[in-house]
């Protein structure tokens, strides 16, 4: 059995460019959840998908042995295009059986840890459903209170 990493990384973003390769503590953003796949044992293959030059050559110069760079259609890569369509995309012309694990990573969660992949993982193998999604409780202040505190504590601004 194969488990696949895929983290899609389009190169046009128009709310802030380049984000998935600006550094964000000493490498760029993508570097991080890459990372935290390339440390996960059960993971076999890290496919960063994407459209860009710029983001393949830093994919492939990030020094990890298990990345691979898909290249994604101009029509999965454009503002409209969703996350499911570039899965879709390559899980058509991948060669992944049916057995294969297929993990779904975004490149903006720097702080994803390879423990969190393993924990996935070990829940998917644990239950028949075949499929496992993480999230979390976020809770946002937005009263005048707390967001004059922030801006004044950290410098942080809404």
């Amino acid at each position: 059995m194969k488990t696949v990493a895929f983290i899609p990384v389009r190169g046009g973003s128009k709310s802030i460019p380049g984000k998935n390769i600006l550094p964000f503590n000493g490498k760029p953003l993508l570097y991080w959840t890459a990372k935290a796949a390339q440390d996960c044992p059960e993971i076999s293959e890290i496919v960063v998908a994407t459209d860009s030059e710029e983001i393949a050559h830093i994919a492939q110069g990030l020094g990890l042995t298990k990345v691979v760079v898909f290249w994604r259609s101009a029509e999965n890569a454009n503002d409209k295009a969703s996350t499911e369509s570039v899965m879709l995309e390559y899980l058509e012309k991948s060669s992944l059986q049916s057995n294969d694990r297929f993990i779904l990573i975004q490149a903006t969660n720097p702080f994803l840890q390879t423990k969190h992949l393993q924990d996935g993982i070990e829940k998917l193998n644990a239950q028949p459903q075949g499929s496992v999604i993480s999230c979390a409780t976020f809770k946002r202040f937005r009263s005048e209170e707390h967001t004059s505190e922030l801006q004044s504590r950290f410098g942080i601004s809404y």
